[in-house]
């Protein structure tokens, strides 16, 4: 690798007393090559220790340090070529663009390019955006422990990655700062990275970045839905909870309530606003239409007479706060009647969709509660909400239970105690065994 510094070229100086600064670059004591870079400093302001500038001329070294990362790129491009080059050609390189080195493009910068690309594109919202952003991080602390921040897909191989996904099971990151935890990550979280990895990949062959597909990947298993939800009963203990005396718990269990209702997560709550989001149909029935803040699918919700009590109360306006703080004080309310689940804001949302799944009793189609919810597919309803709970099941079944009653297959006994059928049986079979006779059929 090159080694490259800043000198300033004393025996020269303009008018106003500065020196021209040269750029070095050598390979050996016997191979270098300098150039003026076109900036100045006097001797005063230079320091010889640092090659940088100080005093009045410091905001001359941003101008310094995006020359050497310009530098830097040309000398990487040559590496990843795996190309000879000397500190010459890769000035002239760096002067002329117009000059094209076949190269390998690292996979960091192929995965923030394309990640950028899709925003600006509109192919996702901004949330997704951070979270795609986010595994692009964890990707690159992974490979700049490695030493491989310049890795490109040629090099990427299936034990790499597999080291990728067992280093990431048990590592998370606090504000960036990772740290290892006793709690492995969930399968679909590692399954997004995976996934951000492959679509890299496609786009580095569609635009030539890369001339190796990457191989194929081992597939993750689906985590099972773990969020919590309350059912009728729970959520009515939670609803005759006295709170009067607390505004701000009340506050809490108000949104919470809020939630369920509408099956807004903390982020759509926060958006929601009824000027913008509050519709009437031809007969006069309100209608709570929000696209979701996640994937931008639109939620629509009948407007309900809870909802609109709780609006009211609030003046239209959710007195949300703090959610870390909301969903400890929730916990909490919840102890208070009975209720040991470990809830969450966002299980307000999964109580929504259950609710109107087991107390619709057939009235609502699936499709229509997946309107409500705002999946794209109705897949998804399915498989995390479509599942009946006991009660439902039990209101269900009673209509079955009476047909078999009314049918009468099995034979009455009559003028029986029923508190001595298993006394009278018993003696009967004794009778049997006795004789060693069977019973003739009546």
């Amino acid at each position: 690798m090159l080694k490259i510094s800043f000198q300033l070229k004393k025996s020269t100086t303009n008018k106003q007393g500065e020196s021209p600064i040269s750029i070095v670059l050598y390979e050996n004591p016997t191979s270098k090559y300098a150039v003026r870079t076109g900036l100045f400093c006097p001797m005063s302001s230079w320091d010889k220790k640092r090659g940088l500038c100080k005093g009045n001329y410091e905001r001359t070294n941003l101008h310094l340090n995006k020359l050497l990362k310009q530098v830097q790129t040309i000398e990487d491009r040559f590496v990843l070529a795996n190309e000879s080059y000397t500190p010459q050609l890769v000035w002239q390189n760096f002067k002329n663009p117009t000059i094209k080195i076949k190269y390998d493009k690292p996979v960091l910068e192929i995965l923030t390019e394309l990640n950028e690309q899709n925003f600006k594109a509109g192919k996702f919202v901004r949330k997704n955006y951070d979270v795609y952003k986010s595994n692009i991080r964890k990707i690159a602390y992974f490979l700049t422990e490695k030493g491989l921040e310049k890795i490109g897909y040629d090099q990427f191989d299936i034990s790499l990655f597999q080291e990728l996904i067992t280093t990431m099971r048990f590592l998370r990151f606090d504000r960036c700062k990772p740290y290892v935890s006793t709690i492995p990550v969930k399968d679909c979280t590692l399954k997004k990275m995976a996934q951000k990895v492959t679509e890299g990949n496609m786009y580095a062959l569609q635009n030539k970045f890369t001339s190796t597909p990457l191989p194929a990947l081992p597939k993750f298993k689906n985590d099972d839905a773990t969020t919590e939800f309350l059912t009728w009963d729970e959520l009515e203990r939670l609803v005759k909870l006295d709170l009067s005396a607390n505004k701000y718990l009340e506050n809490v269990r108000d949104i919470f309530l809020f939630s369920c209702c509408t099956g807004f997560q903390w982020c759509d709550m926060k958006a929601f606003d009824i000027k913008k989001h509050l519709f009437n149909d031809e007969n006069n029935k309100e209608w709570i239409l929000k696209p979701r803040n996640k994937t931008g699918e639109l939620q629509q919700i009948p407007m309900m007479p809870v909802t609109k009590a709780l609006l009211e109360k609030w003046d239209n306006i959710l007195p949300l706060g703090i959610e870390q703080t909301h969903n400890k004080e929730i916990k909490v309310l919840c102890k208070q009647v009975g209720i040991l689940k470990r809830i969450t804001n966002r299980c307000g949302r999964k109580t929504a969709g259950m609710v109107w799944i087991n107390n619709s009793i057939g009235t609502i189609s699936t499709e229509s509660i997946s309107k409500m919810i705002g999946h794209k597919n109705i897949r998804t309803t399915q498989k995390y909400y479509a599942n009946i709970d006991n009660e439902r099941l039990t209101r269900e079944t009673d209509c079955l239970r009476g047909e078999i009653q009314t049918t009468q297959i099995v034979p009455q006994v009559q003028n029986v105690d029923l508190s001595n059928i298993l006394a009278n049986l018993t003696a009967e079979i004794a009778i049997m065994n006795a004789n060693n006779q069977p019973k003739n059929n009546q």
